[in-house]
């Protein structure tokens, strides 16, 4: 996810989370950097904190579509404010642990939906397609009347 399409989505879902107040702050500091003023000092264990929930609300609400892309956006705009602003080498840990823990429940979820879509297409071909066992009996029948 892009840094643009990142805080974009963040910005959209912001108000349904705790993570707020910290969202707030680090968007405040990217402000600041984007227009070269001063950064106001920020202490690194508030957003610590903050990402110990998101994992543990990963893996309480992993089944919520759009809660997985905040906290994907979230991890993408927290890695890049702490590669300006903080760095932290626990912050990036766990911003991209978050990331490539998304990007693979991103992945099972979309070949959990590949193989559900794939069993309707059997489970509907099943009911005019003869059986594996059905096309060999008669194989073997053909194969007995021809001696």
């Amino acid at each position: 996810m892009k840094f643009e399409d990142a805080v974009e989505f963040a910005n959209s879902y912001i108000n349904r989370t705790e993570f707020k107040p910290t969202y707030e702050e680090i968007m405040r500091h990217i402000n600041c950097l984007m227009n070269d003023e001063p950064l106001p000092p920020y202490s690194g264990e508030k957003i610590k904190d903050d990402f110990r929930k998101l994992y543990a609300d990963f893996f309480n609400h992993s089944t919520e579509f759009e809660y997985i892309r905040f906290i994907e956006a979230v991890s993408e705009i927290v890695f890049n404010w702490n590669d300006n602003v903080l760095h932290d080498p626990d912050i990036n840990v766990y911003a991209n642990s978050l990331k490539k823990l998304v990007a693979i429940s991103m992945c099972t979820k979309n070949a959990i939906l590949a193989m559900k879509e794939s069993i309707e297409k059997f489970r509907r071909l099943k009911g005019w397609a003869p059986t594996t066992t059905d096309i060999s009996l008669a194989y073997l029948d053909t194969l007995l009347k021809d001696k």
